[in-house]
């Protein structure tokens, strides 16, 4: 959806978004490696929490506008967001893999794999889905900006699944545990 408003909004091309948006795949490695690192201290449920907190974050600050600006409108969301699939995607790998017998960890990593290939094709579809029945299909810069507003609210929206999914199953743990 970023893509898309920055293309047929702002006006950017194709390889002047793409480069623009290093900060979002810099941000996504760093991300990575954090809760790499917390994962054996906090666990993958205490990160897949950060990280959902930091998707729907960074999807709520970016603050689109018909006439913005990457640096107004896009630069904050692109590093929370990044930050947060990043530490999103270690917390998911660590928990498919973490029950898997030695033997299996090929089988499980290609379905996690799949998953999100598949989780992000519906994405898409879904928030375009969206972004579309708000427009009505107009090109109007400023219906394109409200249909692409209320997509990135979609995508919020299923991120405050994600958490709350994530605080159920942290939650779920410590009654066992107790």
């Amino acid at each position: 959806m970023t893509s898309l408003y920055a293309q047929q909004v702002l006006g950017y091309s194709a390889v002047r978004f793409g480069l623009s948006t290093a900060v979002y795949a810099v941000m996504s490695i760093i991300g990575a490696n954090v809760a790499a690192r917390l994962a054996a201290k906090a666990g993958y449920k205490a990160i897949a929490i950060v990280g959902m907190t930091l998707l729907g974050t960074g999807l709520l600050l970016t603050a689109i506008s018909p006439q913005g600006g990457y640096w107004t409108d896009l630069f904050i969301g692109l590093v929370v967001f990044g930050a947060g699939i990043g530490s999103t995607n270690v917390a998911a790998s660590i928990a498919s893999l973490s029950g898997a017998r030695p033997e299996e960890s090929g089988l499980v990593s290609g379905l996690n794999n799949a998953t999100f290939q598949i989780g992000a094709a519906l994405g898409v579809a879904i928030t375009s889905s969206v972004a579309f029945a708000v427009t009505g299909g107009s090109t109007d810069k400023a219906a394109l900006t409200d249909g692409f507003s209320a997509a990135f609210l979609a995508c919020a929206v299923f991120a405050a699944i994600g958490l709350a999914t994530a605080l159920l199953l942290l939650l779920q743990r410590k009654k066992t545990v107790a």
